[in-house]
């Protein structure tokens, strides 16, 4: 099962979301808060693992107004980026996009429980 990038316009801004769907019933769905450095190779990763074992999953963007394709690695100077979008992007923006991909995913699979997994900023 490969993932790919799926656009939600039903919130305040759109959202580039990676998405890993394998295609079944599933009672559970996951959504993927990821770190400042964005919805990188190895979050991306955790969505495509998941599917792997049979779980839908979706990992939104935090900044989705700064830097909605934000895409770093783990080099000091990423960090440096990423704490920058950080900087500019509020609690309630984030809530705001979070609620928007929970709408999106329980459109996808309606009678199933919704996990929210974080990694760093993203916990």
């Amino acid at each position: 099962m490969e993932g790919r990038w799926v656009q939600i316009e039903q919130g305040p801004v759109p959202l580039r979301c990676w998405w890993n769907n394998p295609q079944k019933e599933s009672k559970h769905v996951v959504l993927v808060l990821p770190e400042v450095f964005g919805v990188n190779s190895w979050v991306r990763s955790v969505v495509d693992r998941l599917a792997e074992q049979g779980i839908p999953a979706l990992a939104m963007p935090l900044f989705a107004r700064s830097a909605p394709e934000l895409d770093l690695g783990y080099a000091d100077d990423d960090l440096v980026k990423g704490r920058r979008h950080k900087e500019q992007t509020t609690a309630q923006q984030i809530l705001d996009d979070a609620s928007s991909a929970l709408g999106w995913l329980r459109q996808q699979y309606s009678q199933s429980k919704v996990i929210v997994v974080g990694f760093c900023f993203g916990g």
